[in-house]
């Protein structure tokens, strides 16, 4: 379950990019932030993609609110105020099975 969410998540991330023209589409998942590149043909062949504030760096967090999805900016805006709802250092979650109770009970949230 906890893999599902982190690919939903990734998949949100897809979502905001546009990769119709793009040949390669590079992750770099870190603990606390995340960039993507795109490799595509022209003069400038690659580039860093800017996520909804401009920014090159994506906070790698994933938060479940009122039924939505949130990832990256718009998770970290709401943990102020729902941190139970906000998983941060997702990378880490990666492969954990959830039999595991860390996973659930506050290391990555």
């Amino acid at each position: 379950k906890g893999l599902r969410v982190v690919l939903v998540g990734l998949l949100a991330v897809m979502a905001m990019v546009g990769v119709a023209q793009a040949k390669l589409l590079a992750f770099d998942m870190g603990s606390d932030t995340t960039k993507i590149a795109l490799v595509k043909p022209g003069r400038s062949p690659v580039s860093l993609v800017t996520n909804e504030m401009s920014k090159r760096k994506t906070p790698t967090k994933l938060a479940f609110n009122k039924g939505a999805r949130l990832f990256g900016e718009a998770a970290a805006a709401i943990e102020q105020r729902y941190p139970q709802n906000v998983f941060s250092r997702v990378r880490d979650a990666l492969g954990q099975t959830g039999e595991r109770k860390s996973v659930y009970e506050g290391t990555y949230r």
